[in-house]
């Protein structure tokens, strides 16, 4: 009786298994075991599948189940459109937007207006649905436009005002161009100029006329010669460029020499040497010239001697590693050292890395635990994120021994509890591990039940 207890108690907790694990539910489209977190229309949730947690995606990523489409009409005046609406928050897919163009105007005729000079004619229309007003196209007429006629007009002179033309429409009488009064233009006063008297000569004063009429307006009056006016001179030096002139007299008023003042020739220029200097990379040089060192007057001017500008010269980089940054190649002139490219620092690579599945030893070849190796520089780690090495000993699962060795049995189970965690792809021996574990925890709750149950 016990026996058949305790078998229907295994059997039961087995079918309760199945049904947990079978359990599901399909959330937008994605089937999983459990829910963690439903989504929302602008955050994703997640779920449970195989002990894998899933993304759920947001309502918005599966348009089918929450948009619908809204219309709003078009009018004469307005265009309409549709669009895809979310049921749940309302928001609108802007990509899913139609523009519905607006419609046409019901016109009706309704008046006619004759063109006058300055107004077109025209025949105006009105919508007999939004009741806007509009001209008809097809009926106007230009403005007549006005027929001018010039109304002449004087000069002014200069003591009476005058009139500029004007113009006006000589059909509807509109005037075109005011005229304008042109005040008296006065008298414009003209010198008549004179001229001094010299030492020997009479002169006359100035006096003055109108320029337009010619009437004079200030008599001119002489003015008699005045006689020399004696001044001592004093002589100057020659300099290296002009002549210089002895003491003498001359006339103060008309410059007339009266004794002296005779020419010293010019001395001419002391030629004295400018020193110039050589061009560098980035900056011009001068010839040498030269000047005169008496009187400072450029003799030969320096030219410029243009920059000789940079010699690029490479400076050489070094590629990254999966764990150390490199140098991308820079350049400097090689004259003056100048830097023209700095060189950037290259990011470490990381490692590219792969799994390398678990393999059991046999008695004829080694075995090895689960590990990832990098493609790029060959070093093997234990985790996918490569931050803890691995040496090739502690990879290499040694050989079984023959049966009836314990030393190779217990070092095989070693290193096989060491990789328990690491999946292997095709291993089957897992699920019957698992079930065989099941059975032993089943067994062990039903152990404890009957000692209670004799208790």
């Amino acid at each position: 009786m016990k026996k058949k207890y305790v078998l229907a108690l295994l059997l039961t907790a087995i079918a309760a298994s199945a049904t947990a694990v079978s359990a599901g539910e399909t959330v937008n489209g994605v089937y999983v075991d459990e829910v963690g977190e439903y989504p929302t229309c602008t955050t994703a949730g997640y779920g449970y599948l195989d002990g894998d947690e899933i993304r759920l995606p947001k309502n918005h990523e599966v348009p089918d189940l929450y948009y619908v489409r809204e219309t709003v009409d078009s009018t004469c005046t307005t265009a309409g459109y549709t669009v895809l609406v979310c049921k749940e928050c309302g928001d609108e897919d802007e990509s899913s937007y139609e523009r519905i163009p607006k419609k046409e105007h019901d016109w009706q005729a309704e008046t006619q207006v004759d063109a006058t000079c300055t107004k077109p004619g025209y025949g105006e229309m009105v919508c007999s649905v939004c009741g806007t007003h509009e001209e008809d196209s097809e009926y106007r007429i230009d403005p007549k436009g006005h027929t001018t006629e010039t109304v002449e007009g004087y000069d002014a002179t200069c003591t009476e005002d005058g009139l500029t033309d004007g113009s006006k429409c000589s059909v509807c009488g509109e005037i075109l161009e005011e005229q304008e009064v042109i005040p008296a233009t006065g008298h414009t006063p003209e010198t008549v100029e004179g001229y001094d008297a010299t030492c020997t000569e009479d002169g006359l004063t100035d006096g003055s006329k109108c320029s337009v009429c010619g009437e004079i307006l200030e008599e001119q009056e002489v003015i008699p010669a005045t006689g020399h006016t004696t001044e001592t001179v004093e002589g100057y030096d020659a300099t290296c460029t002009e002549a210089g002139k002895t003491d003498g007299e001359v006339c103060s008023v008309c410059g007339e020499t009266l004794s002296g003042c005779e020419e010293i020739p010019a001395k001419g220029h002391t030629a004295e040497v400018v020193s110039g200097y050589d061009a560098t990379c980035t900056e011009d040089g001068l010839t040498d010239g030269s000047k005169c060192s008496v009187c400072g007057e450029i003799l030969e001017e320096q030219e410029v001697i243009p920059a000789k500008g940079h010699t690029p010269e490479t400076i050489k980089g070094y590629d990254a590693t999966c764990t150390e940054t490199g140098l991308t190649d820079g350049s400097k002139c090689s004259t003056c050292g100048e830097i023209f490219e700095e060189q950037e620092v290259i990011p470490a690579k990381g490692h590219s890395l792969v799994l390398v599945e678990y393999k059991d030893s046999t008695t004829s070849e080694e075995g090895n635990i689960a590990y990832y190796y990098c493609t790029v520089c060959g070093e093997k780690f234990k985790d996918a994120t490569g931050t803890i090495p691995v040496t090739d000993e502690e990879i290499i699962i040694p050989k079984k021994k023959a049966s009836g060795g314990s030393d190779s049995s217990s070092k095989s189970d070693s290193s096989s509890a060491s990789t328990s965690n690491v999946p292997k792809t095709g291993d089957n021996n897992n699920i019957m591990l698992y079930v065989l574990g099941l059975l032993g925890s089943l067994t062990a709750i039903g152990g404890a039940f009957f000692k209670k149950h004799n208790a």
